[in-house]
């Protein structure tokens, strides 16, 4: 990098506080979208191909209680009852759908002057994006889905980033367990028991994405595969903008392929060759990885959500409340 690429940036970054707080004065962040899914489902890559020619900020996971200090009352993939009071909640995520909220990890990729509009992308957020859909109805909510068995694996190879690996902390929130996971305490407590991490991981998937899966109906919530956005980028784009415009007449996009075939975050030498051959990952388990696998995605309604090939089956979605 240049001597003068290394000033611009510095320059640029101690006057970012100050250009984000004057496009929140300038009423800026009036459209706000909510890209959320567990992470290493391409949740960076999505929003970065969405947020093509917009001009949108975007934030990324403001939810990181380890990171991300006015977070930390917060633990990784806390549920919140809808319709119940939770002023601290509500109010960090009022400063941030607001777009008066600032951090330097957070605010990252912000690097224009002029914004558009707010798109927050979080990664632990999914227990209580109903919650907060109900206080903030104007924030357009996307849930990323993923192959489960791609997203277990990419994370065992990432072991030492900040991951949710113990599904037994789900039975510590008495309101889950009440609202859902009753009938799933006993494959709860033998997932924990038989000890393989890949089936933890798994197990950790299901539940959450069972659960906003339960709470939202179709017109709150738009569902995305990665593997669609992968195969068709540009139409899988124009559908997400015509979900968060609430009209089919928007103007359609094309997604470059120099946009589409940037790394998505989730492209570790692993995931690299996922994304060339679909269902490769089948090789990376042990058959009996693969049968325990398959049951505990079929516990919880998942075991058609996605073909032996790993294809994507939509209609899968009816028996939850998407048709």
């Amino acid at each position: 990098m240049s001597r003068l690429a290394t000033f611009r940036n510095a320059l640029l970054n101690a006057a970012k506080p100050s250009v984000l707080s004057a496009n929140y004065h300038f009423n800026n962040y009036k459209e706000v979208v909510w890209v959320i899914g567990s992470g290493r489902s391409g949740t960076t890559w999505v929003t970065d191909m969405l947020n093509y020619k917009q001009g949108f900020r975007e934030m990324l996971e403001p939810c990181r209680p380890h990171v991300v200090a006015d977070s930390n009352f917060l633990a990784l993939n806390d549920y919140r009852r809808p319709g119940k009071k939770d002023e601290r909640l509500n109010t960090f995520y009022a400063e941030v759908f607001s777009g008066r909220f600032k951090h330097v990890d957070v605010d990252s990729s912000a690097n224009r002057l002029r914004f558009k509009g707010l798109m927050v992308k979080d990664v632990f957020a999914n227990l209580f994006a109903k919650h907060l859909h109900n206080q903030f109805p104007n924030v357009k909510p996307i849930l990323l889905l993923r192959n489960p068995f791609e997203v277990a694996l990419s994370m065992q190879s990432k072991k030492d980033w900040v991951w949710m690996t113990d599904p037994m902390k789900f039975l510590d929130q008495p309101e889950l367990v009440e609202d859902y996971l009753l009938p799933f305490i006993p494959l709860i407590k033998e997932v924990s028991e038989r000890g393989d991490y890949l089936e933890r991981l798994l197990l950790i998937w299901c539940i959450i994405n069972y659960i906003p899966l339960k709470q939202f109906n179709k017109e709150e919530l738009l569902i995305v595969f990665y593997e669609d956005v992968k195969r068709n980028p540009s139409d899988e784009v124009n559908q997400m903008w015509q979900f968060i415009r609430g009209s089919a007449d928007v103007p359609p996009m094309s997604i470059p392929n120099h946009v589409s075939a940037k790394t998505s975050g989730v492209s570790t030498e692993l995931g690299k060759k996922f994304t060339k051959q679909e269902g490769a990952w089948r090789d990376k388990l042990s058959a009996k990885q693969l049968k325990n696998g398959n049951a505990i995605l079929d516990a919880f309604g998942f075991g058609d959500l996605y073909s032996e090939e790993g294809v994507p089956n939509r209609s899968s979605l009816n028996k939850f409340q998407f048709s």
